[in-house]
């Protein structure tokens, strides 16, 4: 579609609203708004802040709940002493041969 083509069809548009008498505002229209408007707009407001704070707390309290169990594992985890080291090995170390070529095996 051609931008000039679109541009032409608004104008024809918009000149047959204006004749139609749509663009005008009719005479003692009340512009104000509604009564109770501005207390339905506040109070929406507040119960938002509140409905924001009680999760924000909730988030607070669940990760503080968190921290505190993660610190006491750790804690916990120092504090406990482990067994001694088994005498014998469960799994064998491996070893590592190496042959150290000599003079004579050249």
């Amino acid at each position: 579609m051609n931008h000039n083509q679109s541009d032409s069809n608004w104008e024809k548009l918009s000149t047959a609203l204006r004749g139609a008498g749509v663009s005008a505002r009719p005479e003692g229209e009340d512009r104000s708004a509604p009564h109770g408007f501005a207390t339905r707009v506040v109070s929406r407001f507040q119960a938002d802040e509140r409905a924001d704070a009680v999760g924000l707390s909730l988030w607070r309290r669940l990760s503080l709940t968190g921290a505190a169990c993660a610190v006491l594992l750790l804690g916990g985890g120092f504090l406990i002493k482990p067994k001694d080291a088994p005498a014998k090995p469960i799994i064998p170390v491996p070893t590592l041969e190496i042959e150290v070529p000599t003079l004579a095996n050249r």
